[in-house]
């Protein structure tokens, strides 16, 4: 949602897929050669979010994250290894970059070119101290015991992580991203244009992903794990959301099915059933 903002910035000419990070990030290593084509498909090679953030989350679930503090703390890591590598951090700056150029705030804007075009209306932007009730409980593994994030904040990852949505909304918005309902056929051929990830059949674009014959993306934050695929030669969409994580404790106890292997299983099956 938050590439679509952006893209929608683009389409209206008030930025630019060429537009160098030096522009909003004069300070940041590279800034110069940085576009916000290379946030957007994660070829910046920025760091994502360190593990001191990570740790104070943990310390203290409920929070209020400053995203300019978080961007600080991960840019203090080494950049990543070619040719590419998925940064929360990629995304933290394009929604500042968003604020900049729209003179907005972020939720304004999602608002405007997503949820409110879509009629997403039990989809919103909650970047604080908890999950907004009515929630499904969330759970993960820290120290040994299986711990309720329902009331951990997400404002860590703001514009990279703190939307918040039901099956439904889910189920409307994908086949829009997958189509490009919302951008012109110029801007949704250039989100198409996939970029090599080095993980075989794994291909990104502008905020979407090609896997196994369905396009689409997943989330995971502490205690929620969701996956939104749509294969474009069976018109298949599917939504798949659990209240469970791969584990902070490393290594988990038992092998964990992510909502990305199951949404593929249950893609195909729905594919193979018409």
């Amino acid at each position: 949602m938050t590439a679509t903002v952006v893209l929608r910035l683009v389409q209206e000419r008030k930025l630019s897929l060429d537009t160098p990070l030096s522009r909003f990030y004069p300070g940041v290593l590279g800034a110069p050669r940085i576009t916000i084509r290379n946030l957007l498909n994660h070829t910046s090679l920025i760091p994502t979010l360190d593990q001191s953030t990570v740790e104070s989350l943990v310390r203290v679930p409920s929070q209020r994250f400053d995203p300019a503090e978080v961007i600080g703390a991960a840019l203090t890591q080494p950049f990543l290894p070619p040719p590419w590598g998925y940064s929360d951090t990629n995304y933290l700056l394009l929604g500042k970059i968003v604020e900049r150029v729209s003179r907005h705030s972020f939720a304004y804007e999602l608002r405007r070119d997503v949820l409110a075009p879509l009629h997403l209306t039990h989809t919103s932007f909650d970047p604080g101290t908890r999950i907004p009730a009515p929630a499904a409980h969330g759970y993960t593994l820290l120290n040994g015991r299986m711990v309720d994030t329902a009331g951990w904040t997400t404002s860590y990852g703001w514009a990279a992580g703190s939307v918040v949505s039901t099956l439904g909304d889910l189920h409307r918005w994908t086949p829009a991203l997958a189509r490009g309902t919302l951008l012109d056929a110029r801007l949704q051929r250039e989100r198409l244009r996939w970029v090599a990830t080095g993980q075989p059949g794994f291909e990104y674009g502008l905020g979407i992903f090609e896997i196994d014959g369905f396009v689409g993306h997943n989330g995971l934050i502490p205690g929620y794990d969701s996956a939104i695929l749509y294969s474009p030669s069976s018109h298949t969409t599917v939504v798949a959301l659990a209240n469970s994580d791969p584990a902070l404790d490393e290594p988990p106890p038992q092998p964990i099915t992510s909502t990305l292997e199951l949404a593929i299983a249950l893609g195909h099956t729905a594919a193979a059933a018409r």
